[in-house]
């Protein structure tokens, strides 16, 4: 399920590439220089309260890796939770690899 019409070119196309290649090994850089190789654990539907956003609430689709290798971490990154990696279309990449190198995602 798509809450919002950006989950389809981010994390519906990541957990699609996971259905299409199961247990691959992903390299994720973030905008803030964090770097980690990581592998798909899990997804579920998630929700936060914003105030900054209308409606004060929103829904939307989380997807989680473990962090198999740090390439580049950046303190107090919030999506990192010990070994495991959140994201969602909040949070996403700018650019996601595969084990070869080739970009699956990289933001325009």
């Amino acid at each position: 399920m798509l809450f919002h019409e950006e989950e389809r070119a981010t994390t519906a196309l990541l957990e699609a590439y996971e259905t299409e290649k199961p247990n691959s090994v992903l390299t994720l850089t973030f905008e803030n220089g964090a770097i980690y190789r990581c592998r798909f654990n899990t997804a579920f539907e998630d929700e936060l309260e914003d105030a900054s956003i209308p409606g004060g609430y929103d829904e939307f689709y989380t997807l989680v890796y473990e962090i198999v290798e740090t390439v580049s971490h950046v303190e107090g990154f919030e999506a990192v939770y010990e070994n495991m990696l959140c994201i969602n279309y909040r949070c996403f990449p700018i650019c996601v690899l595969n084990e070869s190198g080739d970009a699956i995602y990289q933001r325009r």
